[in-house]
């Protein structure tokens, strides 16, 4: 009977037990895992590589140890950490190790898979190609598409192969085609949020050589009741034939709320020009390149709220033949008058206003073009030429711009500007 009374109650005791367990969270007995971003396995790296590891668990990861050739680099408390690691010391044209360990709270340990890199020692007139990244810059504030440039350094006698570029340590794209440019998407991005951009540039030779790191801050294309700005490349258009000095004409819409600081121009991907006033023209000699070549431009337009908003990408050809008429047309804008300070009533005007313009060249003008607000609304073949600008369903207490553009036989462009207010 004794014994039966300690069986019964070592039984209820184990019962009570997994009950009581059953409450507990169960001890994460598995690992994290722990992957290597960049460099990958096999290779062929100089000068400064980011290094990038991510880990996962089902609990929160505590800390990520990098170490290099067995040597612990760096310790982040966090599921991601980078570190810029600097490969001169170790320029031996020999193959070097990263390896990874992240540690979760529960004190377990991943390892990541051993990459193995070759860190190449070069001579000043071997070395790679040069990348950087063009744009955005490091400490930039974006919004929604930005076009992400990368410059390379090219050479004839050593080819890029490709060029892939990177945000926060993904590759996003693969570019086998010159010149390098990404359109990133950031309207989904958290507002305030850093992101952090690279590329890498494969070659011919062998070589890999990873770009600068950028790192810039998303700004959503909303600050209270105020949008970002609108960029548009108004000239030269995309798919057209320029020659000799061509003017790079952006057009910014969308900001009577909100000043602009300047305007910056990149040419295949490189920063090419700056304009600080309006209108916003680069004036782009391309006489020096080669006939037929292929050249793509866009701008970035900077603000005083922070905004920096990417145009649209124009792909031109370049025509370095002599021509009998090099020249764009000359443009001028009759009515309005672009030196003054403009401010018309729509209610005196009846909601409507002739746009009258002038254009001349030497072989002729064989259309002009009228735009407002960066819009095409209208073009005429007779001189003088002439629009009717319906201003209904235009705001008012705000400026707009008309924009002029006239076409010769030659293919040449010329363009003027003049800057309105409108009234009630």
């Amino acid at each position: 009977m004794k014994y039966r009374g300690l069986l019964f109650l070592s039984i209820l005791f184990s019962a009570a037990l997994l009950m009581l367990t059953g409450c507990i969270d169960e001890v994460d007995q598995g690992p994290p895992t722990t992957t290597i971003l960049n460099p990958a396995n096999g290779d062929v790296v100089r000068g400064t590589v980011p290094v990038i590891v991510t880990a996962y668990d089902e609990k929160d990861i505590d800390r990520i140890r990098v170490f290099i050739d067995g040597a612990q680099v760096l310790e982040e408390e966090s599921d991601v950490a980078t570190f810029n690691w600097e490969t001169g010391p170790l320029a031996d044209n020999r193959n070097h190790f990263v390896a990874a360990y992240a540690i979760d709270d529960d004190g377990n340990v991943g390892a990541s898979a051993i990459t193995s890199v070759q860190v190449f020692a070069l001579a000043v007139d071997t070395l790679p190609q040069l990348v950087t990244i063009q744009n955005p810059q490091n400490t930039h504030t974006v919004s929604g598409i930005v076009n992400i440039a990368v410059g390379v350094s090219r050479d004839d006698n050593n080819p890029i192969d490709s060029v892939a570029i990177y945000v926060d340590g993904v590759r996003r794209t693969t570019d086998s085609t010159f010149p390098y440019i990404y359109p990133w998407d950031t309207t989904n991005l958290i507002d305030g949020s850093l992101h952090t951009i690279f590329a890498i540039a494969y070659d011919r030779i062998g070589f890999n050589v990873t770009s600068n790191v950028s790192t810039v801050a998303i700004a959503s294309d909303n600050i209270g009741n105020i949008t970002a700005p609108i960029a548009t490349i108004e000239n030269p258009l995309h798919n057209q034939t320029v020659s000799g000095l061509t003017n790079v004409v952006a057009n910014v819409s969308n900001i009577e709320f909100n000043s602009v600081d300047s305007v910056l121009f990149l040419v295949d991907g490189v920063r090419s020009y700056t304009a600080t006033t309006y209108p916003y023209i680069f004036p782009w000699n391309t006489s020096a390149l080669s006939n037929g070549s292929r050249h793509t431009i866009f701008a970035v337009v900077f603000d005083q709220l922070g905004f920096n908003v990417s145009s649209d990408v124009v792909s031109v050809t370049v025509s370095s033949n002599v021509t009998t008429d090099p020249d764009a047309p000359v443009v001028t804008i009759i009515f309005p008058d672009p030196s003054v300070n403009n401010i018309f009533s729509k209610s005196a005007l009846g909601n409507s206003v002739t746009v009258v313009a002038d254009a001349q060249d030497v072989s002729g003008v064989t259309n002009v073009e009228f735009y407002i607000d960066g819009i095409l609304q209208g073009s005429d073949t007779t001189p003088l030429y002439e629009y009717t600008w319906d201003l209904s369903s235009y705001v008012t207490g705000i400026d707009h711009t008309i924009f002029v553009r006239a076409f010769d036989p030659s293919g040449n462009v010329g363009a003027a500007f003049a800057r309105v207010r409108l009234e009630p």
